[in-house]
């Protein structure tokens, strides 16, 4: 699809109707099924319509002033947005609001492992201590984490060298 290039004062009407165009430091165009607005290039998406979804998707995290007039000059009109952090407004950019419920899962996954981590810690430090209430983490999980680290690469080398 050609990039028209455009003054950023007329960039609504072009994300309105879901068209490709070029402003200054400013964007939209089609990434598979989804339209993007990015502020200074793709690091920063401002808008994100998923036509599978047929949803909009706004950044709510906050860049700077001119990503402000950036979002100000393009935002779509009369239409339900929602929004999302940063973070999540790259998946679905990426994926779109199929990454978006990946990232959500895959964050809840680590949040369950970290609690079990945990456990496995306290568990650890009470048998340590030897009685039923159990000491202050003994270990740091910082240190756990490395440890886990290199025992994966070591599984690795193992795994690659057989």
């Amino acid at each position: 699809m050609k990039m028209t290039n455009i003054a950023n004062r007329d960039a609504r009407g072009y994300v309105e109707r879901r068209d490709a165009f070029k402003g200054s430091n400013l964007r939209g165009e089609w990434n598979g099924d989804r339209y993007v607005v990015y502020s200074y290039d793709t690091h920063h998406p401002l808008f994100v319509y998923d036509e599978v979804a047929e949803q909009w998707y706004e950044n709510m995290t906050y860049a700077s002033r001119t990503t402000q007039k950036h979002r100000t000059q393009t935002r779509p009109q009369g239409v339900d947005i929602i929004p999302l952090h940063a973070n999540d407004m790259h998946e679905v950019a990426k994926h779109g609001a199929v990454g978006l419920i990946m990232a959500v899962e895959e964050r809840e996954k680590y949040a369950q492992m970290a609690e079990l981590n945990r456990k496995s810690l306290e568990a650890m430090a009470q048998g340590l201590n030897g009685t039923s209430t159990p000491t202050r983490l003994i270990v740091p999980y910082a240190i756990v984490q490395l440890a886990e680290k290199i025992a994966s690469a070591d599984e690795n080398e193992k795994g690659g060298a057989v």
